[in-house]
């Protein structure tokens, strides 16, 4: 990066840590980590995405060294020109809708076996034939309102905060956008983790 642009992203920064963005956070729904950790990382992604896939392994190591710390949200915006990442969307919501434990390690294992895709619908039951869920409610659950409706906030929220790709991030409210280096997440990290001494801020993002 540019002395100029290395600027500029500084900048930006500060201005959205004055500003931040705010998430609609629904406790209803999957999250990792503490849920008042001083840290909240969200993620619109997309389970079909390359760039999403290797920043799986990123943040698994950030939510790792700061454990206890970052709380993690995981959000959908499954991009056309995947076939796979709305099903798969579907799949992680329709599961979380039993467990959310289960939602989560369908998460992992989709994204270290990324290439199951490749198979389509096949690939994805090949994942959930490894879950302890009921199957027949998890078809039934599918095609139900609230997971459209969940994967539709999702999207239209991406799209509000002008997120057109993926994987797009906020933390505390501070966007990063791509697959970044785990030290662009830990810089932002530090600047926008509030400061134990003081009252919490009342802008904080908003929970349902």
């Amino acid at each position: 990066m540019s002395e100029r642009a290395r600027v500029a992203e500084q900048q930006r920064i500060l201005a959205e840590l004055e500003n931040p963005f705010k998430p609609v956070l629904d406790v209803s729904r999957p999250m990792r980590g503490p849920l008042h950790a001083p840290v909240t990382i969200v993620e619109y992604s997309d389970f079909e995405c390359p760039y999403c896939g290797a920043a799986y392994f990123t943040l698994k190591e950030i939510l790792r060294n700061h454990e206890g710390s970052v709380r993690f949200v995981y959000k959908h915006n499954p991009l056309a020109m995947h076939p796979m990442a709305e099903p798969a969307a579907r799949y992680f919501e329709a599961i979380a809708l039993q467990d959310h434990d289960q939602a989560w390690k369908f998460h992992d294992e989709l994204f270290i076996q990324q290439h199951l895709l490749e198979n389509g619908e096949e690939g994805l039951k090949a994942i959930v034939t490894s879950l302890a869920i009921d199957q027949q409610r998890l078809d039934k659950d599918l095609n139900s309102e609230l997971v459209d409706r969940r994967i539709a906030q999702d999207r239209g929220e991406a799209e509000a905060f002008g997120f057109d790709g993926t994987p797009a991030f906020l933390i505390n409210g501070v966007s990063l956008i791509g697959n970044r280096p785990e030290q662009d997440f830990l810089n932002i990290i530090q600047m926008a983790k509030p400061d134990k001494t003081s009252p919490k801020p009342s802008n904080q993002t908003s929970v349902k």
